[in-house]
């Protein structure tokens, strides 16, 4: 059974690997999952692009955590859902190299317990803008890092503790804080 795994996914590989991924190469998508998104809590995350051009492509990203901890000292939980859709100019060629990228991203989100017993709910939608350098590996493999911020406007409503329920604070604001640190690996195809 491992035996006929191994040979699977070689084949698969090596027909990937035939798209050569060199900078006027045929390359147009990509898939990518984040390690660090993973880190936090659990996150599932799953990344899509598509190369416009030489020097532009346009990505799709989710973001899904359903998961909440319970413990001694008490409950922990950075639960959400994530969708983006943005553009990345690339000065070099696409997949590779130094970017910069600007999109929408919109949140539903629950987090508290983990730095404090304050524990905040609500929507969250904006303007995300992120720069990073992506390094080939192989001619469909790269690892991606990247960081980000994003700012906008918020629904949201404060608990004093993630289980009691007692509303503190809730209302409507703007905001702006750092968006994601990422470590992705990239397929392309």
């Amino acid at each position: 059974m491992c035996r006929k795994i191994t040979i699977v996914l070689s084949i698969l590989f090596l027909s990937l690997y035939a798209y050569a991924q060199q900078p006027e190469s045929n390359a147009r998508f990509s898939v990518s999952t984040d390690a660090v998104t993973w880190a936090n809590f659990g996150t599932a995350n799953l990344g899509i692009s598509v190369a416009a051009d030489k020097h532009f492509s346009v990505h799709a990203e989710a973001q899904y955590n359903p998961w909440t901890f319970n413990f001694k000292r008490g409950q922990m939980q950075n639960r959400k859902q994530q969708y983006s859709i943005s553009t990345k100019w690339w000065p070099w060629h696409v997949y590779s190299g130094w970017w910069l990228g600007a999109g929408l991203q919109y949140q539903e989100y629950n987090h508290g317990g983990v730095v404090s017993q304050i524990t905040e709910e609500g929507d969250a939608t904006g303007l995300a803008l992120s720069c990073g350098y992506t390094l080939m590996l192989t001619p469909v493999l790269n690892l991606d890092f990247g960081f980000g911020a994003w700012g906008g406007y918020k629904w949201y409503t404060k608990y004093s503790c993630p289980k009691c329920g007692r509303i503190i604070d809730q209302g409507k604001k703007f905001f702006f804080t750092g968006n994601d640190i990422s470590i992705a690996m990239v397929l392309i195809f």
